[in-house]
């Protein structure tokens, strides 16, 4: 199975969504797309088509994170790695997202490694600290 990997500052094209969302799923539906814009947040403010600016210049920071973390969820995967992915993101919606990633792809599993608070990304089974401590 796949690992995919969403980082603090994402690798965005200029273009359209669709060519940004497409590039771990080149086969991905319009509906699909839609489907993750929505999960992530992004539907009001973004379609497949619309265009953004070289490396998501028209794009907030936290919305920047958001097409990358929905690029990486279009695509098969059986781990998924968040690497302060939702760092500019607000707590309310980190918390709406992750409940989302949590119903649909609960069977998969999920790493967050962060550097501030981390309870908005919801229930972990395992905390480990900088520290090495496990709790």
């Amino acid at each position: 199975g796949a690992v995919r990997l969403v980082p603090q500052r994402p690798f965005l094209l200029s273009g359209s969504v669709a060519e940004n969302l497409t590039l771990s799923a080149p086969d991905a539906s319009h509906a699909a797309m839609s489907e993750m814009l929505a999960l992530v947040g992004l539907a009001r403010r973004l379609t497949p088509e619309s265009r953004i600016g070289e490396d998501g210049l028209t794009l907030s920071g936290g919305e920047r994170q958001r097409l990358c973390l929905a690029r990486a969820l279009l695509a098969p995967f059986r781990v998924l790695v968040l690497d302060e992915a939702l760092s500019e993101v607000d707590p309310d919606s980190v918390r709406r997202i992750m409940a989302a990633i949590d119903a649909a792809w609960g069977d998969r599993t999920r790493i967050v490694v962060s550097h501030g608070a981390v309870e908005a990304y919801g229930a972990f089974d395992r905390v480990i600290d900088l520290g090495g401590s496990v709790r």
